[in-house]
């Protein structure tokens, strides 16, 4: 949730890695905009305005439509099955769950549809 606390320990503990680790992603998220640092005060969770938020969701939205249409472009059966189920367990969870299991669900998405497509990065940023 925007503007939560993040507190290096817990997170050292929850991921199994050093508080030293944690503040290396700590700071690459800030640079990322994703959470901010403040002196004294730790990290948080960006507190995005309207505007920033519907920016990033423009974005994605033209991201992800043009990784779509490659994915179908170069889709077999199994990959759109595979597709297929996860749009079934979507529509599932979000149904059980409203926005918790859609979440879940959209962050095994994108690395099945990218390691699809066999020519993207293994490794894609969930924004979940």
């Amino acid at each position: 949730m925007p503007g939560t606390k993040l507190v290096e320990d817990k997170l050292g503990q929850a991921f199994g890695v050093s508080r030293t680790r944690i503040r290396q992603v700590l700071i690459r998220l800030a640079q990322e905009q994703v959470i901010t640092l403040r002196p004294n005060k730790g990290a948080s969770v960006a507190e995005p305005t309207v505007d920033e938020a519907r920016e990033v969701f423009e974005a994605r939205a033209v991201v992800e439509s043009v990784l779509m249409q490659r994915f179908v472009a170069r889709a077999k059966a199994l990959d759109l099955k595979i597709l297929s189920d996860c749009i079934d367990a979507e529509e599932v969870a979000g149904s059980e769950l409203p926005m918790r299991g859609v979440q879940a669900c959209r962050c095994e998405e994108h690395p099945g549809l990218l390691a699809a497509l066999r020519s993207a990065p293994r490794s894609w940023p969930c924004t979940c």
